[in-house]
């Protein structure tokens, strides 16, 4: 002590406040998305851009053959930007906007029409938007980049002195059959669900899935492109036989269109088809063309999406980076960081031991890394595991709680006089008489009982006339019901009247394509219900690994406090996936049955028992990684599990495990 005061003491004992797992957006997103920007531009847009190219060069060879050396000198650079920046670069700015993991899925087409176009009706209108702008510009670099010669020579207007505006219909008939095009093939897009991730199976090859691709989209687009084509030629023929009549009979439209479209209506629709043949393979081919830019530029941009991202070597806390993406909002985010952590958790090389020791030891972090992992692993798990209890359904809504009353203030306890304060008033025998006749005197309620006594033929008039009022309103009131169910009504009529005038063959037809557009898929009933099947699997995988490695690398037994939960989530989770398993195969037929039938029944056996195959694959998967995960940690842990205190139904199912391992060994 000095000058009365005390001596300051410093010690390295002080209390240090710990850090936080820092949030995805700053550590693993960024990461990520420099990892997709790179593989944008050094696979994507090459690659599109130089199909996008060959395409004008194969347009070039086939209406002014020279040669083809000649004809790479031919194709002016700028036009081919033009058409790649114009037709393609928007629908991969859309694809990437708009892009998302699965939260739903459809059992129909029928529902995912009509979940597009609710849920989502801004993005299929931008979407629509970009896919005509880009049709029309394809279609105008098409136009401008073709030689003036007989064969592919194409004017916007026909070369006339009387009549100059008039618009050429060769290429009117062009673009009209390019937004087709690109409106079918924005409806095959949402059918497909484009718009979600696909995951890639783990550890494929990426070359032979793209090759593949490729290889079908030779044969896939062709056959899209001339079913395109032939329902442009039928919306061509009824705007030309009957919308575009009516709409140069309507006076101020016509005035607008006869100096640009009144020659179209020369001329008789089914000669058209033959002298104008080549304007029509023309448009085919142009459209196969611009659906195969598309399709090679979107199939690049899946591919690059669903291949899996490594961003540990760029890391110095590599731990620390993939468990940030873990607890990230976006599911592509989580399911990136699920998958290299899974890679990371069971690599067995000295590099990837020591950063797993490293990270059981872990200090710095409050909480730690590994509760910090398990607690978001765990509620990944349960969420999912709730879906698959409730059968795909969503999670019923909360009611809301109740306000908690108001208490009102409670007035003054002051006794109240329950008495008259005030001399009453002396009735006149006048007054009396008046009151005796009022409606509640006395006279007037000893009337209503002797009333009461009388039958009731002898009662008022106005008592009798009401009855038969009743009477007539009451018929009345059932009519009203069937007025308001008249629209249902006159539908019922309607359907009957158009089957009963349609041939059996095509309401047969007409029925199947019904059915298929409104009947639920089972195999898409059940991947709705294991919605997030791909990422609880590199969840499982991820918990699995690391309870084994730790028995060796976790030198405090941190991760052996978190054992029983983690075995209680897979056998939670693996006895509701069987439970389901056992309702959808409930009455499945068996070979036995099949071979038993004949005809069509044992077609229909067949096709069930193929419809059932096809969907339980999804459950079996899920299920495989599961049984993994528990047998894992099993042989691992061994006799040691005796340790641990299990519920009732876990150390049942656990033991049933354990007798299987002690049969093999």
């Amino acid at each position: 002590m000095r000058d009365g005061r005390p001596k300051t003491l410093f010690s390295s004992l002080s209390t240090r406040t710990l850090s936080a797992v820092p949030p995805s957006s700053q550590s693993y997103e960024p990461l990520v998305k420099s990892v997709l920007a790179q593989r944008t531009r050094s696979r994507i847009i090459p690659f599109s851009f130089l199909f996008t190219w060959l395409s004008l060069v194969a347009w070039r060879v086939w209406l002014e053959p020279k040669g083809i050396w000649t004809i790479f000198y031919l194709v002016k650079p700028s036009w081919s930007i033009g058409a790649w920046v114009v037709g393609v670069f928007p629908l991969l700015v859309l694809r990437k906007s708009y892009l998302k993991a699965p939260v739903t899925h459809s059992t129909s087409p029928s529902t995912t029409i009509r979940n597009a176009t609710t849920q989502r009706s801004k993005i299929l209108t931008t979407a629509l938007i970009c896919y005509i702008t880009s049709a029309v510009a394809f279609t105008f670099f098409h136009v401008i980049s073709s030689p003036q010669t007989p064969n592919g020579g194409l004017r916007f207007f026909v070369k006339s002195k009387k009549h100059p505006f008039y618009l050429n219909g060769r290429v009117v008939f062009l673009f009209f059959s390019q937004i087709v095009h690109g409106v079918l093939f924005l409806l095959r897009n949402v059918l497909l669900g484009r718009s979600v991730i696909g995951w890639r199976p783990h550890n494929s090859q990426s070359e032979l899935d793209l090759t593949s691709k490729l290889l079908a989209l030779a044969i896939a687009v062709p056959i899209f492109g001339v079913f395109c084509t032939a329902v442009q030629l039928a919306l061509f023929v009824m705007g030309r036989a009957v919308v575009l009549p009516i709409l140069l009979k309507i006076p101020l439209v016509s005035h607008l269109l006869r100096p640009f479209a009144a020659h179209f209506l020369k001329g008789y629709t089914p000669v058209l088809f033959f002298t104008q043949f080549p304007t029509i393979l023309r448009a085919l081919a142009l459209g196969i063309t611009t659906l195969a830019s598309w399709e090679v530029s979107e199939t690049l941009f899946d591919n690059s999406v669903s291949e899996p991202i490594s961003v540990i070597s760029s890391s110095a806390e590599p731990f620390v980076t993939l468990i940030s993406g873990i607890s990230s909002g976006d599911a592509f985010y989580k399911h990136s960081a699920y998958l290299e952590l899974a890679d990371l958790a069971g690599d067995q090389s000295p590099g990837a031991i020591t950063a797993r020791t490293a990270f059981f030891a872990d200090q710095k972090y409050n909480p730690s890394l590994w509760s910090h992992l398990c607690r978001n692993a765990l509620l990944d798990l349960g969420r999912d595991y709730q879906l698959v209890l409730r059968r795909g359904k969503p999670a019923p809504i909360a009611p809301t709680p109740a306000p908690p009353p108001v208490s009102k203030p409670q007035p003054p306890s002051t006794p109240l006089l329950r008495k008259q304060i005030f001399k009453p008033r002396t009735s006149t025998p006048v007054k009396n008489v008046v009151n005796s006749l009022a409606s509640s005197g006395d006279i007037t309620l000893a009337v209503d009982e002797a009333v009461s006594e009388v039958p009731e033929l002898f009662r008022s008039v106005s008592a009798a006339v009401t009855k038969p009022v009743e009477k007539v309103v009451a018929p009345i009131v059932p009519t009203v019901s069937e007025v308001k169910g008249l629209p249902a009504l006159l539908k019922e009529k309607s359907v009957e009247i158009i089957k009963s005038n349609i041939p059996p063959a095509l309401l047969n037809v007409c029925g199947g394509v019904h059915s298929w557009w409104t009947k639920d898929r089972l195999k898409d009933v059940v991947e709705g219900t294991v919605l997030r099947r791909e990422t609880d699997a590199f969840v499982v995988r991820v918990l699995s690994y690391l309870a084994c490695a730790s028995l060796k690398e976790d030198r405090y037994g941190v991760v052996q406090r978190d054992l029983p939960k983690i075995l209680e989530a897979f056998l939670s989770f693996l006895g509701a996936l069987e439970d389901y398993r056992a309702e959808i195969v409930e009455g499945c037929p068996t070979h036995d049955d099949i071979a038993a039938s004949s005809g069509k029944e044992q077609e229909d056996k067949l096709r069930t028992l193929q419809e059932l195959s096809e969907a339980v694959e999804p459950l079996d998967r899920l299920q495989h990684a599961l049984k993994n995960g528990v047998e894992e940690i099993v042989d691992t842990f061994g006799g040691s599990l005796s340790a641990f205190k299990f519920p009732p139904r876990v150390a049942r199912k656990l033991q049933g495990y354990m007798d299987v391992r002690t049969s093999l060994d």
